[in-house]
Formats: C-alpha cells, sequence, structure tokens
C-alpha cells in the first residue's frame, strides 16, 4: 500500500535555466510495483523505516537517511515499510511513466 501525501511543485530561473520539480512524501506499506518513467529523473530520501529498491535488477537495502537516485527510463520497483520524500525533475506526468513492467532479480 502507498499513501501519497501533498504534492508541492516548484519553480525557479538560474542562468536563464527553467528548472521545475515536485517533491511528496510517501508512506510506504509493502510493494510499490514496478514502474519506469519516461522523462523524469527521481531522488528519494529514506526518513523512517526501511525497506529495498529492485533497480534495473539489483536489489538495495535502504534505511533512514539513505538517499536513491533513478535516472529517467529506469525500471525500478520498492517495497518496505518506510516513509520517502521523493523529488521528480521536471515534475511527475503520469501519462509519461510505465508501470506493470517486469523486474526481474539478477
Amino acid at each position: 500500500m502507498l499513501k501519497v501525501g501533498r504534492v508541492r511543485r516548484f519553480a525557479m530561473t538560474a542562468n536563464a535555466v527553467r528548472l521545475t520539480w515536485d517533491v511528496a512524501i510517501l508512506d510506504v506499506n509493502g510493494a510499490h510495483g514496478s514502474v519506469k518513467d519516461l522523462v523524469s529523473d527521481r531522488f528519494y530520501i529514506v526518513t523512517e523505516g526501511s525497506g529495498y529498491f529492485l533497480i534495473e535488477g539489483v536489489e538495495h537495502q535502504v534505511d533512514v537517511d539513505d538517499v536513491v537516485v533513478i535516472p529517467r527510463n529506469t525500471v525500478y520497483d520498492f517495497r518496505g515499510v518506510m516513509r520517502l520524500v521523493v523529488f521528480c525533475s521536471p515534475p511527475f506526468d503520469p501519462k509519461k511513466r510505465c508501470s506493470g513492467l517486469k523486474v526481474e532479480r539478477n
């Protein structure tokens, strides 16, 4: 089960480059399901609990204060009982995401 808190969108311009990103808090209790975001890079910070990220077939255990970087076009899944802060840049767009993908452990 995944509970998503309020999503906040931020934008700024620096050196004539426009940057935008979303930030959300995720409460994870179980498995997320494998996905691949076609346009957004993601950064997850574990703030409570522990779990596992399966990234391109490699399983990584995560605990409080760990940071996980998921580049765009990367198949991944996560599971556990944990609270995550996720940053997506560019902002999340559900139309540009593939879900229900098969991720095999290497």
